[in-house]
């Protein structure tokens, strides 16, 4: 549902009260007014929603618009991005090798030693992993919330819009789009990413398989947004 209508409707009864507006004639504009058509528009516009329908307009849209940015961002760093998580996943699948041969000899003199060393290299490589992770979040928000955006708002027949330099409704409607798309996706990454640092050294292997199974699901997510966008 079109987060501008709900805002308004929110504050109407205020709006209506101080203007002595007749509170019957409320409720019917309520029950007439289609919240998904371009008509909304139209009504939401006049008397006595303008003053609040200029303001919660100019916000929607500056909104949307930040949520494309955060994408476009997103795309643009994930190239560079990429490159790091490689880096790291070679690391944790290296100590995972090391420990693997650690564990299978019989007598070491210094197993101890060698144990905390690993594991020292490990907390080093969660703690830039989770770190990477943290920027993460923002994407996912910004997806859900274009995935809710409504397109009426950007129709053609809005006068009220106006765009920044280098957006235009069918650079909206492309993102819009594309984010009712790939938004079941994000059943995948539900989890939160803390959850796959809680293990330690003992269970390295577990840690490697879902640190790489994260990862490639960001890369599909990457790859089908990259692909229209």
């Amino acid at each position: 549902m079109l987060r501008i209508i709900i805002g308004l409707f929110l504050t109407s009864r205020t709006i209506c009260s101080n203007r002595a507006v007749n509170k019957k004639l409320l409720r019917s504009l309520k029950k007439k007014i289609s919240l998904t058509s371009p008509k909304t528009i139209q009504k939401m516009s006049t008397f006595p929603f303008q003053a609040l329908f200029t303001t919660s307009m100019k916000n929607y849209v500056t909104d949307t618009i930040q949520y494309m940015e955060v994408i476009e961002e997103y795309l643009l760093g994930f190239p560079l991005w990429w490159q790091k998580k490689i880096t790291e996943l070679t690391e944790i699948e290296n100590i995972t090798k090391k420990y693997a041969s650690l564990k299978k000899k019989k007598i070491v003199l210094d197993r101890s030693s060698q144990e905390r060393e690993l594991k020292a290299s490990l907390s080093e490589i969660f703690l830039k992993t989770e770190t990477s992770y943290l920027g993460i979040r923002k994407v996912f928000d910004a997806i859900e919330k274009l995935a809710l955006t409504s397109l009426a708002v950007f129709s053609d027949k809005n006068s009220f819009l106006e765009y920044p330099p280098g957006v235009n409704s069918e650079k909206v409607y492309l993102f819009v789009n594309k984010a009712k798309e790939v938004a079941p996706f994000l059943v995948n990454f539900l989890r939160d990413p803390k959850d796959l640092f809680k293990d330690g050294l003992e269970n390295v292997e577990h840690l490697d398989y879902q640190q790489k199974l994260y990862c490639q699901s960001l890369y599909k997510l990457y790859y089908n947004l990259k692909s229209a966008v």
